[in-house]
């Protein structure tokens, strides 16, 4: 595969569990600002 291609999927997957880890647990986020 292409190092361009590579690094396109690795952002993507980056991007996916960050918006899941973000979405998915906004209540631990709440809980670790206060």
């Amino acid at each position: 595969m292409r190092t361009s291609v590579k690094l396109a999927l690795a952002l993507a997957l980056i991007v996916l569990v960050y918006k899941l880890v973000a979405g998915g647990a906004p209540e631990d986020d709440i809980d670790r600002i206060d």
